[in-house]
């Protein structure tokens, strides 16, 4: 009984098509072995459309886990020039793009975004591909270029009733080294935290700063050199630096905060026109 047991996933390998065995684990949810399987399947045949094929059947098993990477890294090592089947080398390209988007690699998305629309022109025509590519665009920051892009997927796939266009309002970023500077150059003002967008903070270094001096100055001039100094001058020297830091990281912080704000209204409306039915304009 025991032997018959461990020799099923030996038949069923046998038997039928060669990923039937990995495709049942896949269906089954267990996408670690899956993978593994899929992967076993690539490294012992010769055929590169049967090493392709797992092996983005092995990604897609990656990319359900959060391995994007590792998916990536997979598909990247694909020889395509050795592959007659369009579709499959499509899928590829595709899924290649996909997880590099997803792994923050995005210059080598939208590269391979553009590869594929090269190889394939009817593809930058797909509400998906343009979609993908205005995705990265975003994250990259250029909302000029996104925008064109926007305008194509709206006209096309947009609904009859045009939408608001958020490429209207690009949010305006705040320049991290200009904060930076702000800070160092006009000491007592709180400038470079005023101009980062933290008004309190800015109150606060001005209030602080002020204070250590002064309570430098007076030690001074009671003879407590050695306390002047040390407090006096010592924290408003680190409360100085820490603001130059400070409004550098703030202004970093509320362009991330802007960035990330900007591109979910953009995602959100463009999955709400891909959810409500493709539609196409007459």
């Amino acid at each position: 009984m025991i032997c018959k047991f461990l020799c099923v996933p030996f038949l069923i390998k046998a038997q039928g098509n060669i990923f039937d065995y990995a495709d049942s684990i896949h269906h089954a949810g267990n996408y670690p072995l899956a993978a593994i399987e899929y992967e076993r399947v690539a490294f012992e045949n010769e055929s590169p459309h049967i090493k392709a094929e797992a092996t983005v059947k092995a990604a897609t098993c990656m990319k359900m886990q959060g391995r994007y990477d590792e998916a990536a890294s997979l598909l990247d090592a694909v020889n395509l020039e050795q592959l007659t089947d369009l579709p499959l080398k499509y899928r590829i390209l595709f899924q290649y793009a996909l997880n590099t988007y997803l792994a923050h690699e995005l210059n080598t998305s939208f590269s391979t975004w553009q590869s594929l629309c090269h190889y394939f022109p009817d593809s930058s025509k797909n509400e998906d591909v343009l979609f993908m590519k205005i995705l990265c665009l975003n994250e990259l920051q250029q909302w000029k270029e996104a925008d064109t892009l926007y305008k194509q997927l709206m006209e096309k796939y947009g609904p009859s009733e045009a939408l608001p266009n958020p490429y209207l309002e690009i949010p305006k970023l705040k320049d991290p080294d200009k904060a930076e500077k702000l800070s160092a150059y006009l000491p007592f003002t709180g400038a470079g935290l005023f101009y980062a967008g933290n008004i309190p903070e800015g109150i606060l270094s001005i209030v602080l700063q002020a204070g250590f001096i002064a309570f430098g100055g007076y030690s001074i001039l009671m003879k407590r050199y050695i306390t002047g100094v040390l407090i006096g001058v010592g924290g408003y020297a680190a409360f100085y630096h820490g603001g130059v830091r400070r409004a550098k990281w703030l202004a970093e912080r509320y362009n991330e905060k802007k960035r990330i704000q900007f591109n979910a209204a953009v995602r959100n409306q463009l999955l709400s026109v891909i959810k409500n039915g493709k539609h196409l304009k007459d």
